[in-house]
């Protein structure tokens, strides 16, 4: 229940700073202080979707539903001083081994990257027929990018847009990571479980932000939210409620801030603190950003031991579910139900 729940929070905070595009339309990934970056331009794509690809790996994806294109990018360790043409050389061997009839191919190499592009038959078992799949497999950090079509049949210039859009990609050296750069990068970090590399971004963002303030409303909302709630799963509760309160002090009644307040509390076993932050969540729930919804409190690991008392059940139906609270006639809580030996 611990990892679901954590999981839905940290997706809604990255899908708000998900939504808000750079000015120039790119988007920097990057592997926290390895001093190297891929720039993407992702003009008409939107996130869909970040887990980890293997142990210890990364993989983001952005699709663009209107030329039918899944772009993903695997962040993969080692193989750092490998050449452009050994890492070309052992993906292609991969494609050989995996039995795929490639009609075509496109390949070449930079003093950064090798890449790849071919039209394979039946890739996917559906749907059937040719898919178009076009691969870039940077040196630096091994990072595989994928630019995938998911047309049965591509029509004619498919191919060359992938060949463009893979050149579009752009490796980038030793760089200064901005504030949004660190926001953008810490909540798929969050998001996907990798919790040092998700404090280390936000951490980065959030003192950065207070030195020069520069994100958008939007932005500075996802980075409070996503890093108080990381600080506290980290047990760091002054850290944590130092990043709340700053937000407050932008946003005074913005509602996820006191929500992340309660479970700071139910954490502690302080009822009365938990129930007063809850409250005050749902006095504003009108200024949730579109999209947001509180979660159910009474699933929420921050408030299991709260949860056991009946009090506390029922201050919190009243708040957020007085529908049920009056089906029950009397306001009492139902009892969790008993499970069968």
């Amino acid at each position: 229940m611990k990892k679901t729940v954590a999981f839905a929070f940290f997706l809604s905070c990255f899908c708000i700073a998900s939504a808000c595009e750079q000015p120039e339309k790119k988007v920097r990934f990057f592997k926290p202080n390895h001093g190297w970056a891929i720039e993407v331009p992702f003009s008409g794509f939107r996130i869909l979707d970040s887990d980890q690809y293997k142990e210890k790996n990364f993989k983001v994806t952005a699709v663009n539903e209107s030329r039918g294109i899944y772009f993903d990018i695997y962040f993969e360790p080692g193989a750092r001083d490998h050449d452009s043409k050994k890492v070309r050389d052992f993906y292609e061997a991969n494609l050989d081994r995996a039995g795929l009839s490639r009609e075509k191919i496109s390949r070449w190499e930079t003093p950064s990257a090798a890449y790849l592009v071919y039209t394979a038959r039946k890739v996917w078992k559906e749907p059937e027929g040719d898919e178009l799949n076009g691969d870039m497999y940077l040196c630096k950090g091994s990072t595989w990018v994928d630019v995938r079509f998911t047309k049965p049949y591509p029509a004619e210039g498919d191919e060359r847009t992938v060949t463009d859009l893979l050149r579009s990609v752009r490796v980038v050296g030793a760089f200064e990571p901005s504030a949004e750069d660190n926001v953008f990068m810490g909540n798929l970090f969050c998001y996907s479980g990798f919790g040092d590399n998700c404090l280390s971004c936000l951490g980065a963002a959030f003192e950065s932000e207070k030195k020069t303030p520069s994100l958008s409303r939007e932005l500075r909302i996802a980075l409070c939210q996503n890093y108080g709630n990381a600080l506290r799963m980290k047990n760091d509760r002054g850290k944590a409620l130092e990043v709340l309160n700053y937000g407050l002090a932008h946003d005074p009644a913005y509602p996820m801030y006191f929500w992340i307040k309660a479970r700071i509390f139910g954490d502690l076993g302080d009822e009365e603190g938990a129930v007063q932050m809850l409250q005050a969540a749902a006095d504003n729930k009108k200024l949730l950003l579109p999209g947001e919804k509180f979660p159910d409190p009474r699933q929420d690991e921050a408030f299991k031991v709260l949860g056991m008392k009946s009090s506390f059940r029922m201050r919190v139906t009243k708040m957020f579910y007085p529908e049920e609270e009056g089906d029950k006639g009397g306001g009492e809580s139902k009892e969790p139900p008993k499970t069968s030996k």
